[in-house]
């Protein structure tokens, strides 16, 4: 099973570029890339999130997340 810290308000911003695990309004659970100024689009696995290049739509900026213990595959 994977680590991860705990769960931040989406008004704090990681400190870290990488890859994010978030809750959207519905409490469904996926992935985010975050780059140190924008959330990229939400993906079901962290791996196709490091891999995305397409940034998230500005009402996708304030969801609550956590980091992972470990860097995904494909991790920019």
């Amino acid at each position: 099973m994977s680590k991860f810290t705990a769960w931040f308000p989406g008004q704090i911003k990681p400190v870290r570029v990488g890859v994010y695990q978030q809750k959207n309004g519905f409490f469904e659970i996926g992935y985010q890339r975050w780059d140190g100024l924008s959330w990229f689009y939400w993906f079901e696995t962290p791996e196709m999130a490091a891999r995305s290049d397409c940034l998230a739509s500005s009402m996708f900026q304030n969801d609550p997340w956590r980091g992972l213990a470990s860097k995904p595959k494909g991790s920019k």
